[in-house]
């Protein structure tokens, strides 16, 4: 049996992204709680400015696949995604020109000010190499994408062998801007378009304009997760970001191995999808690839929470933080149960409804996060608001998909995935955190076994046919 080139591309990703895991494990213990919340801060920052390019490389992401068989166009279309990243990186260096007392205030309480050289340098190769990661993902270059993901997390990791404390935030920091250069050279030494210098005006609007368009999209509904380190980050003490932080990562972390698959099936999943197809051939591809991706994910989300706990034997200082781990990591869950509805309405061209759901629901979020952190209440509600504002985004997503297909509203809600799930949020919320996971999965497989192996099987004939 011959394994196509996207699991093995999906295996390497699983072995990065394990990597990952590890590091933030051994980065939340070296640090301590106080000191990994402004390692915390910082990420969060990362994050934001890896969104201030306006989504020129979803753009070029999609053009590029409409231009397949146009080289100049193709060339065109690179060069504006690399003028307009440019562009915007000039932007972001221009904070570095503030004046430091200014600099201290968007910053008050963390004195990131000092670290601003590395952090935005960095963030600035990371918008060049997100943009051709985009680029080579369209040429099934999956390996280059591979090697600049695996360094940019081994070499901050083998610094917890030399480093602790502030230094080790520092020079953490500083490799990463390293890495993400080596990785841009070896994008631009391997890039597969020319790149030329003659550049039109209305290829660049165009960019813009669709690119903005696809960030909102894109980013909505991960900004309902980025809102509650938002404010944690903002309204709270160091040490509670940081507790906060390594829940946000351990949750995040549980499905970064889905995320790597989806990666690589989307773009046949969105075909399964098109509008072009009977209906009956959407409903049908739309209940499997619903059936597979969820089996997937509430099997992660309930394993998970039974293994999860016996991380806290080495970093101990993080104890409490369980049940703020088990509210994201549900809220994960509902946000990945929505990728047969998203890649429905991408398909049909209705993304916009995505980001109406995706911008009320962190609307949500963020009004009564808020609200919560001026009651001094424990941000630990915050996770549980966050987990509110994913099932409404995930009700609305799924009656706009609904609607497209015709099918009855009343099929939103699956008895064999609710009952679990409902059972592990209430044991949760009346502080029996410790076993939910496990009274939860030993349910979700009671109910399930017998659609777990007809699942399986669909999912094998999907993995490791030939390509």
């Amino acid at each position: 049996m011959k394994i196509n080139k996207a699991v093995s591309f999906t295996g390497a990703r699983y072995l990065t992204y394990g990597l990952q895991f590890l590091r933030g494990i051994l980065f939340a213990k070296m640090l301590g709680p106080t000191l990994f919340g402004l390692w915390g801060v910082i990420t969060l920052v990362q994050q934001y400015l890896t969104y201030s390019n306006f989504g020129i490389n979803y753009s070029v992401n999609v053009e590029l696949s409409l231009n397949e068989n146009n080289e100049k166009n193709q060339s065109e279309i690179v060069s504006s995604g690399i003028f307009l990243t440019m562009l915007f990186s000039a932007a972001i260096l221009l904070i570095l020109f503030l004046p430091l007392d200014y600099k201290k205030y968007l910053f008050d309480g963390y004195n990131i000010e000092y670290l601003l050289i590395p952090i935005l340098l960095s963030s600035v190769l990371s918008n060049f190499t997100i943009l051709f990661s985009n680029i080579f993902r369209c040429y099934e270059k999956l390996f280059i994408i591979v090697f600049d993901e695996f360094i940019s997390i081994l070499f901050p990791f083998i610094l917890i062998f030399f480093f602790t404390d502030y230094a080790l935030i520092k020079y953490a920091i500083w490799s990463l801007f390293f890495a993400k250069l080596i990785s841009l050279s070896a994008y631009l030494y391997y890039n597969p378009v020319k790149i030329i210098f003659k550049i039109g005006l209305n290829r660049i609007l165009f960019i813009i304009k669709s690119g903005i368009s696809l960030l909102l999209y894109n980013a909505s509904f991960y900004f309902i997760m980025i809102s509650g380190r938002t404010i944690v980050g903002v309204f709270y003490s160091s040490k509670e970001m940081g507790l906060y932080t390594l829940a946000y990562n351990l949750a995040t972390a549980t499905f970064l191995g889905l995320s790597a698959t989806t990666y690589v099936y989307y773009p046949k999943i969105l075909k399964a999808l098109e509008p072009s197809k009977p209906l009956e051939e959407r409903i049908n591809n739309f209940c499997l690839i619903e059936k597979i991706n969820n089996t997937f994910v509430y099997s992660i989300i309930f394993l998970a929470s039974c293994i999860l706990p016996f991380i806290f034997i080495i970093i101990p200082d993080y104890t409490e933080i369980l049940n703020t781990l088990n509210y994201l990591l549900l809220s994960q869950a509902i946000l990945a149960s929505c990728l047969t509805a998203n890649s429905l309405l991408v398909a049909s061209h209705k993304q916009n409804y995505v980001a109406i759901g995706g911008i009320l629901a962190v609307s949500i979020s963020v009004i009564f996060g808020v609200i919560i952190s001026q009651n001094h209440l424990s941000f630990n509600i915050i996770s549980l608001v966050i987990f509110i504002s994913c099932v409404i985004y995930f009700l609305y997503v799924q009656k706009m998909a609904f609607s497209l297909l015709k099918l009855h509203t009343f099929s939103l809600f699956d008895a064999k995935i609710i009952i679990p799930v409902i059972l592990f949020l209430i044991l949760n919320m009346i502080n029996y955190e410790k076993i939910a996971g496990l009274l939860a999965l030993t349910t979700y497989l009671i109910i399930n076994y017998r659609s777990l192996n007809d699942t399986y099987l669909s999912i094998k004939r999907v993995l490791f046919q030939n390509i």
